[in-house]
């Protein structure tokens, strides 16, 4: 987990003094352990990539074939990224999520063949030299399995699998390696879009810690839905949460990612990434106590693309790479970060672009909440699926899936822009995850 001040799954602060009190007693799903962060000059970075054969951009780039997970340093006084080296075959690794406490790497994919098509693997990185080690891995019990997440205690880790629409539960043993699967949830269904939501699709899944109790968020595309998850930590039992159990986004919007953070009532906001018609849908979620029942509050829908590229959602086929799509754009990550307000980024594939939000309203108590879009960042590449800031805020740095470049981007201090610092950028071919681990001399 990335370990400076993120509004998100892991782990953040936000200014407003009631707010301050509140995180101080939550710390949730992630740490507020940033001032020691920033005094590290230099961290480990680590790429996951998908492997294949290169694509006509990638050659113009000088772009080589990708072999499985890439380690470079990467240096916070100037955003530079040096020395990337193969760290660890893999033939696909789709996600990634690091607990920096015990420095294990866990990462979806498929290390082998004989491993099976679906699985959650766990690293450990060695902080001196950047070096995986390889420690185990479990099947998931689905198919195509996408996104994973830990919770801030590196207790379980739950993965989301795409093709089969469902999502595991696993605990984590105290020595960092992937325990028994504890939890396995499918729902049956689909949505408008047939194309893409002929059935269940699980796209993601976040472990909560909010008001003393752990919730399991689970994304599914195919049904327009996130479903809540009561999580027992003693038993690594789920079951659906009885005050909130599903969130609903708008139809044929296909959720993909969300991030959340808890505004200055105590309440959570949860923004959600709508990857098939390029939205954000944000809700504001009150759990009750134990007598009384929850209520989840949709706040509305925003576009993260341009008004003129939305009338032609339905109908553009968008040429990239010599393949057509059939949606001009869509939305892949998301990501929450404190500066002067809470801003949310969020990247566009097809439209090649990071959107940048002013959500402060969503946190402050506003009667009337708005996603403001502040700035349209163009990637200088195709494909921006994965992007994530470094530990000590100052900068986001960008994966071009389809062009193989990774440009880094500084952020205003005061509003979140975005400014290109590198021209120059890192060629990784499919580069699809990325995570950090502070250097040790």
């Amino acid at each position: 987990m990335n370990t400076h001040e993120k509004i998100s799954s892991k782990g953040s602060r936000i200014s407003r003094r009631v707010l301050l009190a509140l995180f101080s007693v939550l710390l949730f799903s992630g740490s507020l352990f940033a001032a020691g962060n920033k005094g590290m000059d230099t961290y480990w970075i680590y790429f996951g990539t998908q492997t294949g054969k290169t694509t006509d951009a990638m050659k113009d780039n000088n772009v080589l074939q990708s072999e499985g997970i890439y380690v470079g340093q990467f240096h916070t006084k100037t955003g530079e990224i040096t020395d990337v080296r193969l760290a660890a075959k893999m033939i696909t690794s789709n996600f990634f999520d690091f607990d920096p406490e015990r420095k294990i790497l866990y990462v979806s994919g498929v290390r082998e063949k004989e491993d099976g098509a679906a699985n959650v693997y766990a690293y450990k990185a060695d902080p001196k030299t950047g070096n995986l080690n390889y420690i185990n891995y479990q099947q998931t019990g689905g198919k195509g399995v996408c996104h994973l997440s830990i919770d801030k205690e590196g207790k379980f880790l739950v993965a989301a699998n795409y093709s089969s629409g469902d999502f595991t539960l696993f605990r984590i043993n105290p020595d960092g390696s992937i325990g028994e699967k504890t939890g396995f949830v499918h729902k049956e269904g689909g949505g408008p879009d047939k194309r893409r939501q002929d059935s269940a699709k699980g796209h993601a899944a976040y472990i909560v810690k909010h008001q003393g109790k752990t919730r399991v968020f689970m994304v599914d595309l195919g049904s327009d839905k996130v479903y809540v998850q009561l999580l027992d930590e003693k038993s690594g039992k789920i079951m659906d949460d009885p005050e909130i159990p599903v969130l609903v986004c708008p139809p044929a919007s296909g959720p993909r990612h969300l991030t959340w953070a808890p505004d200055q009532n105590g309440d959570l906001a949860v923004f959600v990434l709508n990857e098939l018609d390029s939205t954000l849908t944000v809700f504001g979620l009150h759990f009750g106590d134990q007598n009384s029942k929850g209520k989840a509050t949709t706040y509305g829908t925003w576009s993260t693309i341009p008004d003129d590229l939305r009338k032609k959602l339905t109908d553009e086929v968008a040429l990239v790479d010599s393949k057509n799509y059939f949606f001009g754009s869509k939305t892949a990550e998301i990501e929450l970060l404190y500066k002067e307000k809470p801003i949310l980024y969020a990247s566009n594939r097809g439209h090649n672009s990071i959107a940048v939000f002013d959500v402060d309203s969503f946190l402050n108590g506003s009667k009337k909440p708005e996603a403001k879009l502040t700035q349209l960042q163009t990637t200088f590449g195709t494909f921006p699926r994965f992007f994530t800031s470094d530990p000590t805020g100052q900068y986001l740095i960008v994966a071009n899936k389809r062009t193989g470049t990774i440009y880094t981007f500084s952020i205003d201090q005061k509003n979140g822009k975005l400014n290109i610092i590198n021209q120059d950028p890192v060629r990784i071919a499919w580069c699809i995850a990325m995570e950090f681990c502070p250097i040790e001399k």
